[in-house]
């Protein structure tokens, strides 16, 4: 069976893990004092002692990264469109709409 350890805050330094070693469901957990160094224990009665790598005091809370701010352009001139193939669109349009019968 696994053991998955998470953290209530997030932190830099530590990421969720697995400690897998029991041969039934683990029934209980316990950390030492002070201390993320742990001991479980399974519904078979096996113990599991494990030494965590990390101190508590080591331990840096997980700040995001600082958005980018887009500089904005004040520009007062308008963007170039060209609208002369729209006009020219329209006029065929009405052209052929005078050219159709409806029966």
């Amino acid at each position: 069976m696994t053991v998955r350890l998470y953290s209530l805050e997030k932190f830099a330094n530590f990421k969720t893990y697995s400690l897998g070693s029991h041969t039934d469901s683990v029934v209980a957990c316990f950390f030492e004092k002070g201390s993320l160094d742990m001991a479980t224990v399974s519904r078979n009665g096996q113990l599991c002692v494990w030494e965590c790598s990390i101190d508590i005091d080591s331990l840096q809370l997980w700040e995001p990264p600082v958005k980018k701010t887009r500089e904005e352009t004040h520009s007062d001139s308008e963007d170039d469109v060209d609208t002369s193939r729209a006009e020219e669109n329209r006029a065929v349009e009405e052209v052929t709409a005078g050219k159709l019968r409806f029966e």
